[in-house]
């Protein structure tokens, strides 16, 4: 690959904007190319899309090495930077909604929609932190509520324009406090790091294969778990409710286990998933405390407007909903 590096002009003399590297794809699935950069040591993620038809979406995206970290629970939240500070905080949900709101950065034409920034996950329990609700369930996993990892070194596959994109983009903070010359040097040197592991060689063999035999075994029994299908049945009957999601949770077990560390399992496991059940969009997120692995037909919004797709809008009323499959 050509060693030429993006312009300064732009990231040196405009507004705060990313610097971007522009490659062709290469032959390596976003998969493959997570893989080369996934480490043990700190969060990660991995989005998936659709071949760029127009209709399933046109980029995936990947990060690692985040800045900065957030993790929320009932009223206290601590955010903890790359250089180890630790800053308490209170409503986790505003907390991280006030991270957002003083990062903005304009995205410029030729970037991908997300060129850094926050990725993690709400959870449902953060319903009570707008909301008086009963606390029925025990507690015996106790995850965070929310967790939000911050990345400034992103990368994206355009599968309409076959294209690999690299970004740096620090935090506005970064941009308004320190100088341009400072941050571009930083950036041609991470995003030139960030090429090179892209193009090693494999450094995990990330087949589902190795996981051998896996055995679910799962918390509720069928019984109970059809009893509770027939009331949600008979509340939509009645206009109660909509729509109800019942988890079902399953302890696995596998032979595998204890021979694969932490991120071999979980590259494994997300291989596999892709492997049974191929979907348009899937992703995985490896955080601080827990690992979120998903496959699905459909999004869950749509950027430009950031209107559900499946649901009820206050103002819009019931919105199509598209048959999907859902995959524990």
């Amino acid at each position: 690959m050509s060693t030429t590096f993006p312009s300064s002009i732009p990231f040196l003399h405009g507004s705060p904007s990313p610097l971007i590297l522009t490659r062709p794809a290469p032959s390596a699935s976003p998969f493959e190319l997570y893989s080369k950069i996934a480490s043990a040591r700190c969060p990660s993620f991995l989005f998936e899309s659709g071949t760029g038809d127009g209709t399933m979406g046109r980029y995936s995206y990947f990060g690692v090495d985040p800045y900065q970290i957030l993790h929320g629970k009932g009223d206290t939240c601590v955010c903890r930077s790359i250089q180890g500070r630790m800053d308490p905080g209170t409503s986790p949900f505003q907390y991280v909604t006030h991270l957002l709101n003083r990062q903005r950065i304009v995205r410029p034409p030729e970037a991908p929609p997300f060129f850094g920034g926050a990725v993690g996950y709400l959870s449902y329990d953060l319903a009570r932190q707008f909301e008086r609700l009963p606390s029925l369930a025990l507690d015996d996993l106790a995850c965070p509520e929310l967790e939000f990892a911050f990345f400034d070194l992103v990368g994206a596959i355009d599968h309409e324009l076959n294209r690999l994109v690299l970004m740096f983009c620090p935090p506005l903070d970064r941009f308004l406090g320190e100088p341009r010359e400072k941050l571009f040097r930083e950036g041609r040197d991470r995003l030139a790091e960030l090429e090179a592991r892209l193009t090693r060689p494999d450094m995990v063999d990330v087949h589902g294969s190795h996981l051998g035999r896996l055995t679910f075994t799962p918390e509720q029994e069928q019984a109970i778990y059809t009893r509770n299908v027939r009331r949600c049945q008979e509340y939509i009957s009645a206009g109660d409710i909509y729509q109800a999601n019942l988890s079902h949770r399953f302890n696995v077990t596998g032979s595998a286990f204890s021979s694969l560390g932490d991120l071999e399992t979980d590259l494994s496991a997300y291989s596999r998933l892709r492997t049974v059940n191929p979907s348009p969009f899937s992703g995985i997120l490896r955080c601080d405390a827990i690992r979120l692995i998903s496959s699905s037909r459909n999004g869950s919004f749509d950027w430009k407007g950031i209107e559900p797709i499946r649901g009820r809008s206050r103002e819009r009323g019931l919105v199509e909903q598209t048959p999907t499959t859902i995959s524990d």
